[in-house]
């Protein structure tokens, strides 16, 4: 209601600034934010999944394996927290 343009309108403005859609741009931020923090903490990673964004599990890990090129667990055991790093 606030931008003078219909939604299909918005969408091709959109990507024609960022070379995405907006859903794929959010989806790509959350992913970001996943991998910090799988990186940064043991929490399980369907929590980790609703902490950013996703309430769906099988979603979150597609769209994570798309853009990461790996699963949320492939990604933790390379990039996860190392035993000197925690506490």
């Amino acid at each position: 209601d606030q931008i003078p343009m219909s939604e299909g309108q918005f969408n091709r403005f959109f990507k024609s600034m960022t070379r995405s859609t907006p859903i794929e741009y959010l989806n790509a931020y959350r992913i970001r934010k996943a991998g910090e923090y799988l990186s940064a903490s043991d929490k399980k990673i369907s929590a980790i999944a609703m902490d950013v964004g996703f309430d769906n599990l099988s979603y979150f890990i597609k769209v994570f394996r798309q853009t990461m090129r790996c699963t949320p667990s492939e990604f933790r055991k390379k990039h996860g927290l190392r035993p000197e790093q925690s506490g």
